[in-house]
């Protein structure tokens, strides 16, 4: 062989042997998925079945049926993963509009089992007679609910509406109405810029292969320990748009006799959460918007996987309970005594 040959070999070799390691763990990481990668994939498919909305950004078709994550989803007429709502409120019954997104909708576990059904049944097993109605969206935020209670919401007749609370509530959507124009939230240069190619060439490859994915999301998840309490700083157009949509949502239950209630998943020792759970609790004070703290879920045995961290149907199940005992005191009569 020629030294020029050998040499070539030499340069091949390692490469052959890269390319063939990243097939062998790309075929592994599809058939096992022993980190949950099928998450990224399958919430992809879950975006592109939404039906648009210019006030709201976006809902579930009505009627839609469909199966994410290997769980099966029905959506009623009114494109919300639960059981058909009357038009007329049957005579006594106490009609509770659960309000948020993919914890409300109940991502990757059964339907029956999400913990907003599980709180209806919770409260008629102890002689309430609750209707629980799950409307949440796979990440709506506090602006799209706002939009959403206003133009369809109230018109459900609710007796309560509680408002589910999250740390990603805050972030902006560039579809649907906002009270802060679209040019504050979305300067030139702080979202949505044009990507260099091999940026774009990586997520392109994050798309549609698992081992790519994977990489992405470790290098997600290292970012996000450092994620800056700013976020919820009085002085933001973020949090700006979203105290003016707490204050639309106060004022239109105001008006229709609807009480409000904030449920604030929080709770956890973490300086970015304590600053999500403060400005919220403020804002919910000022407007005179009774609250409770709902504890997030820890432990790996509670989630869907190691990469998809929504609640499965026992984490779900412990959900229920808390959301039961936390709201039960708020809502049939004892306002402000879980602060």
């Amino acid at each position: 062989m020629s030294r020029s040959r050998f040499a070539g070999a030499r340069l091949v070799m390692p490469l052959y042997i890269a390319v063939s390691a990243f097939l062998l763990l790309e075929i592994v990481l599809r058939l096992t998925d022993p980190l949950g990668i099928s998450y990224f994939f399958e919430t992809r498919r879950y975006f592109a079945s939404l039906e648009s909305d210019p006030d709201f950004a976006y809902i579930h078709p009505a009627g839609f049926q469909g199966e994410f994550q290997g769980v099966r989803v029905s959506i009623n007429s009114d494109g919300f993963r639960g059981p058909p709502i009357d038009r007329v409120k049957r005579k006594g019954v106490r009609r509770i509009l659960l309000l948020g997104d993919s914890l409300v909708f109940g991502w990757g576990a059964p339907q029956e089992a999400i913990f907003p059904i599980q709180l209806e049944r919770l409260a008629r097993e102890a002689g309430y007679p609750w209707e629980v109605i799950p409307a949440g969206v796979v990440s709506w935020n506090t602006r799209t609910e706002a939009e959403y209670l206003s133009k369809r919401g109230l018109d459900l007749d609710p007796d309560v509406v509680v408002l589910v609370v999250l740390p990603n509530d805050v972030e902006p959507k560039r579809k649907g109405k906002t009270a802060i124009s679209k040019e504050k939230l979305f300067p030139p240069g702080a979202r949505g810029e044009v990507l260099p190619l091999p940026e774009r060439l990586y997520r392109a490859a994050g798309a549609r292969s698992f081992v790519v994915a994977a990489i992405r999301n470790l290098a997600v998840q290292k970012g996000s320990r450092g994620r800056s309490p700013a976020k919820f700083d009085q002085t933001t157009p973020d949090w700006q748009d979203v105290e003016l949509a707490i204050d639309a949502m106060a004022t239109s239950c105001r008006e229709r006799g609807v009480l409000l209630v904030g449920l604030i998943h929080g709770g956890l020792d973490d300086p970015f959460v304590h600053a999500f759970e403060n400005s919220y609790q403020s804002a919910f004070d000022a407007r005179s918007i009774p609250w409770v703290v709902m504890k997030k879920l820890e432990g790996d045995s509670l989630r869907n996987s190691a990469v998809d961290r929504h609640p499965n149907a026992e984490g779900h199940r412990i959900l229920a309970l808390r959301s039961w005992k936390l709201l039960l005191p708020l809502i049939e009569g004892e306002q402000g005594s879980m602060n």
